[in-house]
């Protein structure tokens, strides 16, 4: 049974253009000046806009600097040690541009002026080595609309090309692109993505990324049937042509187009941007805010990683009411924590096996147990915080507790800084979480280390629990601050009285 498609509203527009695009695209952010770029490709004449953004909230500030171009650009990128300048493709090749002069610098014009009508420029990337590839249109089989060219066309003309940065161009992909339109690599630079939009299809590709050669061509995404890529969810804009977008820090930046259909829907705000901002997951103790810190190595998809913190926050929300102050009583603080670290160690082997296995159910499981781990974890060390030290200490014993809470988030991370300070991969290593693994099992057997409470001697002589009885009801522990007049309770001939009531060699039951 297909799952429900999950559809998110996107809302309405963020920033709204001026002068109405036709058809925005390739919006790119940059950080250093958190400046959000996006051209309009089909106006007259083409437009690149220029707006400051907000780094921290994502509110666009003031209006977007509009610069006229004297081609159509249709996909750039900025130039890598040339502040303003970007590498961009037009309709017939490859261009520079500069964003104070508006200056248009034809560098490689790829198809010849008899191809025109039949062909264009559309889309691109940048490999990791710099090489910026570009992808055709052919614009009568576009013509047919999507996934409607009829087998009597033949094979599509569009090619994909690839220009290196010692100016050398190379025919990558001779025919059969109907509108290349997005292309990506995976995080280890191995896997090369490329999409056909209007054929309705994703393509793989082996990648070598020392010479930029690809091979193994095999299909990734087919959508004119069955779209196993998988279709996870929708993201629904009050436009009906939402066309590329990019990330900006934490957002997602959408550009669009205006509807040039016949009959043009009367709502539709589409020639603005849009923006959506999926929100964030927030962790637990120590080496788990270091997996946290590091986006769980960079391997889950949102749609898990929202399954596991639901499970996560729910259980543990249960376990701190009902299970953990119980088992806080009966086992002591040294068990407790002991039992409550074990979950931590079996989440970080979790994310080991999702690396491999794409296996969703363990993550959301171990998360699920984590959070009745952290209910015993966070219970049982307040009760050390507040139960061990004096009074007077507690404030200072808490604030220690939250620098180590930090400095674990923060030796985590430079650790796996360190295992994968050579790695080009987007995603940790598999050592990263060994490593962790490690680390963590480590620290719950540190748990076995600590004292009983009531081996426990404060600097005014007295014990961190107290043991209370009477004739009739027995005697119980309790974990507290004692006040400092109070005497231990001691055990005469079977009663209990006070210590400094009794007689003097009876024994104390601490």
């Amino acid at each position: 049974m297909t799952e429900p498609l999950e559809s998110i509203d996107g809302g309405k527009p963020w920033y709204y253009c001026p002068k109405l695009m036709v058809l925005g695209e390739s919006p790119i952010y940059r950080a250093s000046d958190s400046t959000l770029h996006w051209v309009d490709c089909l106006s007259e004449p083409p437009e690149l806009s220029i707006l400051k953004v907000d780094p921290h909230t994502g509110d666009a500030i003031g209006e977007a600097r509009v610069l006229p171009l004297e081609d159509s650009v249709t996909v750039a990128f900025f130039r890598k040690n040339r502040p303003g300048s970007y590498i961009a493709a037009y309709y017939q090749g490859v261009c520079f541009l500069d964003e104070e002069t508006d200056q248009f610098e034809v560098v490689k014009e790829i198809i010849p002026t008899d191809q025109r009508d039949e062909l264009r420029f559309n889309d691109g990337g940048i490999d990791a080595k710099g090489r910026f590839w570009l992808a055709e249109i052919d614009k009568r089989a576009m013509a047919f609309g999507p996934n409607q060219l009829p087998a009597s066309y033949g094979t599509p003309r569009g090619r994909l090309w690839r220009y290196d940065p010692d100016g050398t161009l190379h025919l990558m992909i001779p025919e059969g692109v109907v509108c290349g339109n997005g292309l990506a690599w995976s995080p280890d630079n191995t896997t090369m993505y490329f999409n056909d939009s209007v054929a309705m299809v994703v393509f793989a590709f082996d990648f070598d990324l020392e010479t930029g050669n690809i091979s193994n061509k095999r299909l990734l995404v087919d959508r004119r049937s069955s779209p196993e890529g998988k279709h996870l969810k929708d993201i629904v804009v009050t436009a009906k042509n939402p066309a590329c977008t990019t990330w900006g820090g934490v957002n997602q930046f959408m550009a669009s187009g205006k509807d040039r259909s016949a009959n043009p829907e009367p709502n539709d705000e589409g020639g603005h941007m849009f923006k959506y901002h999926p929100g964030d997951a927030r962790g637990c103790p120590g080496m788990y805010n270091a997996l946290s810190g590091i986006g769980r190595g960079g391997q889950l998809d949102t749609t898990t990683q929202a399954k596991g913190h639901i499970a996560l926050a729910s259980i543990s929300a249960a376990g701190n009411i009902f299970i953990a102050p119980i088992v806080n009583n009966i086992l002591g603080p040294k068990w407790t924590i002991f039992i409550g670290g074990i979950p931590y160690v079996l989440y970080a082997g979790s994310l080991l096996a999702y690396t491999h296995t794409g296996n969703q159910g363990f993550v959301i499981g171990a998360s699920g147990i984590l959070g009745i781990g952290a209910s015993l974890l966070w219970i049982s060390q307040g009760s050390i915080m507040t139960g061990y030290p004096l009074p007077q200490q507690q404030g200072r014993m808490i604030g220690i507790f939250w620098i180590i809470f930090n400095l674990g988030g923060f030796i985590g991370s430079m650790i796996s800084f360190g295992l994968n300070f050579h790695s080009k991969s987007g995603t940790v290593s598999d050592s990263t979480y060994i490593a962790f693994i490690c680390i963590m099992a480590a620290g719950c057997c540190c748990g076995l280390g600590l004292l009983k409470p009531y081996n426990v001697i404060r600097e005014d002589n007295s014990r961190a629990e107290v043991v209370y009885c009477t004739r009739k009801e027995g005697c119980f522990n309790e974990t507290k601050a004692k006040p400092q007049h109070q005497q231990p309770w001691c055990v005469v001939n079977g009663g209990c009285e006070s210590a400094h009531d009794g007689p003097k060699n009876n024994t104390c039951w601490l």
